[in-house]
């Protein structure tokens, strides 16, 4: 029998509520369920398990006010528990059962009274106190009477007496809930700093703390999430007065606000509501694949799936639709990941794809996970031209810079997304780390930086850029391009005439991008240079048609006065219907001489 403890050291946190969703999800994969609500001065997890089922709640006449008071009275604990047990109904024959041990008839005069009635002092302090052995028997009696497969513990907020039984002797691991103000974080600390020092008996293993940050509001960008969590990580672990006390949580969960709950309180696990369902659902996933055993999940699951699979290459729609239907009710990485492959050999919707993939993610945290990158790489390769959706740009770039850094290909479509969403952060931040990655080397991925650099305006941090991967791609015509629309859109004079005295960069340039040259002769106001790099331009470049390049060429030639002469040109090259339109469109379009940044070079 496994114990799991609920805290939380101020009330307010959904600390019972969790309680009573673990125990739904425990239940729905065949596990044998006991839960014992030990809040006593504020009891309610009767409240959370009977919301499917309320008339179970006038079942309850007592609970464990009543078993301490008849021990106190005997000093020994009932013949039977029974009576003091609820057991909650189960849909069928394939869930595990719940058994519920109120606090009492709460909130009853009765059960004030009896409570009330109740001498902690000397039940735990005075000499031969007989608190601690009988709640071990307690414990031992739940466990021969009803074999439950987890015992779970609903315990008092605050320090108390009784509290701390709930935490330090009986659990095998505690799940604290704190709150987001510095009240919750100290008092979270010290009680699990005690936990973490206190005393097992033999053959104890120490006890596994789990630190959830509750009732946190779901932010539009996912940097302050997460700088919150990574400082109260870092403030519950740091160093203790005693060595023995110092915590080592490794992650802080996050159960984020439900709207929903403030309308109507209900159980979140069990609702079908599609692959991605409530919000508060996915956090509660999270923390239970923490908590459960993986075999757990694969006795209960593991036969289902393998009779999906058995017949997914004579009927792979009906193995989709089974596969669908498990993810639905269950919601667990290991329904996911086949439903995942599925969608992979079918080439599925890439929105479809990344929805699930993403609650494989938001579930497992296996950020490390091959199967992920495949997703993660082949919807950015198979990338529409539909709006991206933020949510899903966070969980990709998450599997990129985990198992995915070295393909810059998608570093530069995700930084498109979040240009796309006008994110122009995003698009730096992955810009950044994968030109970081590849020590400034690629101009696959430096160019496109330049770029994001340019249009968010950092012009010193594209500086930098440029100075970096200078010497490894001075030769590269796509980053000397990159970096000539830096110079034309900066507008520096000094550094365009600097760009032009380095001879063997602009005559590299001049062969493969003479655009770029011309452009930053009429931003230098070498009109005269200008105009004869124009004149000698302008055979070769008709030669291509009336493109892009086309236009910003005569865009320049009516900048230096010589629009008769580019006229004359196209006229003389094209039938006249063309070039009327052409030259027509050009005057209506009034385009200035230097045009927005291109792409691409005129020629390579």
């Amino acid at each position: 029998m496994k114990t799991i403890t609920f805290y939380s050291y101020k009330g307010g946190a959904g600390r019972t509520l969790a309680v009573a969703n673990v125990a739904e999800y425990l239940s729905m994969f065949g596990q044998r369920v006991f839960a014992l609500d030990f809040d006593l001065e504020a009891p309610g997890l009767h409240y959370k398990l009977t919301l499917t089922q309320p008339a179970k709640a006038g079942e309850i006449h007592q609970g464990v006010v009543d078993v301490i008071c008849s021990f106190i009275a005997g000093r020994s604990t009932p013949a039977s528990l029974s009576g003091y047990v609820v057991e909650l109904s189960r849909p069928d024959d394939s869930y595990g059962p719940i058994w519920l041990m109120p606090a009492g008839r709460a909130p009853s005069a009765e059960y004030w009274r009896r409570l009330a009635q109740i001498n902690w002092h000397d039940l735990f302090y005075t000499q031969n106190a007989p608190g601690v052995p009988f709640f071990l028997e307690l414990k031992a009696r739940i466990e021969d009477e009803f074999a439950p497969d987890f015992l779970l513990i609903d315990a008092r907020t605050g320090i108390t007496e009784h509290g701390g039984i709930a935490t330090t002797l009986l659990p095998d691991e505690v799940v604290c809930l704190l709150l987001n103000n510095r009240e919750n974080r100290e008092g979270a600390r010290e009680v699990l700093r005690g936990i973490r020092g206190a005393p097992r008996l033999t053959g104890q293993e120490p006890i596994g703390i789990h630190a959830v940050l509750s009732r946190l509001p779901r932010a539009a960008a996912p940097g302050p999430e997460e700088r919150t969590l990574a400082e109260i990580r870092d403030f519950l672990n740091e160093p203790a007065p005693s060595l023995a006390s110092t915590l080592a949580v490794p992650e802080v969960f996050v159960f984020h606000s439900d709207r929903d709950l403030e309308w109507s309180e209900g159980l979140r696990v069990g609702e079908a509501e599609g692959a991605e369902g409530p919000a508060l659902l996915h956090d509660y996933l999270r923390l239970f694949a923490r908590l459960i055993p993986r075999s757990v999940v694969e006795q209960r699951i593991r036969p289902l799936i393998e009779n999906a699979e058995r017949k997914v290459l004579r009927d792979p729609d009906g193995t989709q639709r089974d596969l669908e239907a498990f993810a639905a009710f269950y919601r667990h990485p290991e329904v996911l990941r086949p439903l995942l492959q599925l969608y992979l050999l079918k080439q599925a919707d890439p929105e479809q794809l990344l929805k699930v993939a993403r609650e494989f993610w938001e579930t497992s945290r296996q950020a490390n996970e091959p199967l992920l990158w495949r997703v993660v790489k082949t919807t950015a390769e198979r990338w529409t031209t539909g709006r991206p959706v933020r949510a899903d740009l966070r969980f990709m770039e998450e599997i990129w810079r985990t198992s995915g850094t070295a393909d810059v290909g998608v570093a530069v479509r995700l930084a498109s997304a979040y240009r796309a969403l006008g994110d122009h952060g995003g698009a730096i931040r992955v810009l950044d780390h994968a030109t970081r990655a590849h020590d400034f080397g690629d101009a696959a991925v430096v160019a496109p930086y330049l770029d994001v650099l340019v249009a968010s305006k950092s012009w010193d941090k594209a500086s930098e850029v440029v100075s970096a991967a200078r010497s490894k791609l001075g030769e590269n015509t796509e980053f000397l391009v990159a970096w000539v629309r830096l110079l034309l859109i900066k507008g520096d004079l000094a550094e365009i005439q600097a760009f032009l005295q380095d001879f063997q960069t602009v005559a590299r340039l001049r062969g493969r991008a003479p655009l770029s040259v011309l452009e930053l002769l009429v931003a230098a106001g070498r009109r005269q240079d200008a105009a004869a790099e124009a004149t000698e331009l302008l055979p070769q470049m008709l030669r291509h048609g009336l493109s892009e390049d086309a236009e910003s060429l005569g865009s320049v030639f009516r900048s230096l006065g010589l629009w008769g002469q580019f006229e004359s040109a196209v006229r003389a090259a094209f039938e006249p219907e063309e070039a009327n339109r052409f030259l027509r469109f050009l005057s209506l379009e009034g385009r200035p001489t230097l045009r927005a940044p291109r792409r691409r070079p005129f020629l390579r």
